[in-house]
């Protein structure tokens, strides 16, 4: 006998039922929360019938993270084959027009679907383009956040010491060397008691080259310095503000640098990675993330998107 542990999950708790395949419920619809507790009675309430792993399927629908939990007790903590649909599988299988979480009719609708459906197992085919897809968000994420502190970080500069953004022209004012020397030296005053020969020593450091390269450099910093009147003291809380701003910058902008040869280097992996790269246009960030939205396009059963579709792309 073949049994179903069908499981309609929610943020936090989820419905459970065991059905066997006669359609007889051997465990009544119930809520349960995402703990180990509950999580080990369920899996004991089971095995209490003599029912082995391997004969039972766990089936529940992908609901945005919350499934989760679920999905890595079951698979970690038991030998049960662990089933993840997509939600539109289950939502054409409902048997009425309630949309109420954790309905005890939603077991009843996920185990029939079981039985009588056919249903393609979620994480055989996609598990890897889903954990791309997190990557790429939280790429995404980080790069929206970015954005604001950068535009936060001129704010500043803009009070601080405005002469910084004609010293480090465009994407400059963003980089290492210009992060680092601001976080030190982030007010003129500050500049006018130090040394040019010190300013250039500090930048020659950062860059493993020779203070002499960056005398000129230092001593245009110098220059501005003398004459520049921003909007606060040097003991202002902007300035203070300032000096923690590019500390976060720096981090994060590394952040970025290191999640985006994740995303890369996984990518890499997809049988379709060279081909999309291959597009004009597409560096390998641009391909990565395109695949982690698209993901597999020949899943999809139409011929401009399958072995077509790969064909076009090639084009």
């Amino acid at each position: 006998m073949k049994f179903v542990l069908a499981i309609d999950v929610a943020k936090n708790k989820s419905m459970v039922s065991l059905f066997a395949n006669n359609g007889y419920a051997w465990i009544e619809p119930y809520e349960i929360n995402h703990s180990l507790c509950d999580f080990q009675n369920l899996i004991e309430r089971v095995r209490d019938f003599d029912v082995a792993d391997n004969e039972v399927t766990i089936f529940m629908e992908s609901t945005s993270t919350y499934h989760y939990p679920v999905k890595r007790f079951f698979r970690e903590e038991t030998n049960c084959e662990v089933m993840v649909i997509n939600p539109l599988h289950s939502s054409a299988h409902k048997r009425n027009l309630r949309k109420t979480k954790t309905d005890k009719q939603d077991c009843y609708n996920l185990a029939d679907l079981f039985f009588t459906g056919k249903i393609k197992n979620y994480n055989d085919h996609e598990q890897y383009y889903l954990d791309l897809n997190v990557l790429a968000r939280q790429y995404d994420f980080l790069i929206f956040n970015n954005v604001r502190f950068k535009n936060r970080y001129k704010m500043l500069i803009n009070l601080s010491f405005p002469e910084y953004e004609f010293l480090f022209k465009g994407q400059l004012i963003y980089s290492d060397t210009a992060l680092s020397f601001i976080e030190k030296y982030s007010h003129p005053d500050i500049i006018k008691e130090t040394r040019i020969d010190a300013l250039a020593n500090f930048m020659a450091k950062l860059n493993g080259r020779h203070e002499g390269h960056y005398l000129r450099k230092a001593n245009l910093i110098k220059e501005s310095a003398k004459t520049s009147y921003p909007s606060v003291s040097k003991n202002d809380d902007i300035v203070s503000n300032l000096i923690l701003t590019t500390r976060m910058l720096k981090y994060q902008i590394k952040e970025i640098e290191n999640l985006r040869e994740i995303i890369i280097t996984k990518a890499r992996e997809c049988y379709l990675f060279e081909t999309v790269n291959s597009i004009f246009g597409f560096g390998e960030l641009t391909t990565a993330l395109v695949i982690a939205e698209l993901k597999d396009i020949a899943r999809v059963n139409y011929p401009a998107a399958s072995s077509r579709g790969i064909k076009l792309l090639q084009l």
